[in-house]
């Protein structure tokens, strides 16, 4: 299965048979995509194989109370020559990331008239930032869209795919 697909993306809840399957994948030229929710065994170890950890400020606090935000991603970034980028979701504050070049970038949520229902608002934001990168956009628009998609998804109770799938590409990318 992994070789017909161009990207892989998996949980830290699988982490220990994440590297194998991730290492496999990154030796065949796949995307790697890995949700960090929480600190779980094999965690750290699966990070030199992924090429996008986006990990929860909760993963962050797990892993050191005493680090800001930027801190805990470089030190994520640093690991065993970690993940090309590493992103870190803050819920209704945005999300934050190191780009490959070790620069912070912090954005703030899109705000919406009324968040009714927040229940997947972060595997939204997941699978539209994948989307965006499978579609070959820049890291920032990939991000930008992710973060759009996530704040429209919070405004019903529920996930409404009508909605979502309305959300505009980015201009900058259309054809």
């Amino acid at each position: 299965m992994i070789r017909s697909a161009r990207a892989l993306h998996l949980d830290n809840r699988m982490a220990q048979s994440g590297c194998e399957i991730a290492s496999y994948a990154r030796e065949n030229s796949r995307i790697t995509f890995c949700d960090f929710g929480s600190l779980r065994p094999f965690s750290l170890e699966v990070l030199p194989y992924i090429d996008y950890a986006i990990v929860s400020r909760n993963f962050l606090r797990q892993l050191d109370d005493k680090k800001d935000i930027r801190e805990g991603l470089m030190f994520l970034k640093g690991v065993s020559n970690g993940p090309g980028t590493v992103i870190c979701t803050l819920g209704n504050n945005g999300y934050a990331y190191i780009t490959d070049k070790g620069q912070y970038i912090s954005r703030k949520s899109i705000q919406v008239e009324s968040a009714i229902d927040t229940t997947c608002a972060g595997d939204i934001f997941h699978g539209a930032f994948i989307y965006g990168i499978l579609k070959e956009w820049n890291l920032e628009t990939a991000l930008e869209y992710a973060n759009h998609c996530a704040a429209i998804s919070c405004t019903n109770l529920g996930v409404d795919l009508e909605k979502l799938s309305s959300v505009a590409e980015p201009t900058a990318v259309r054809n």
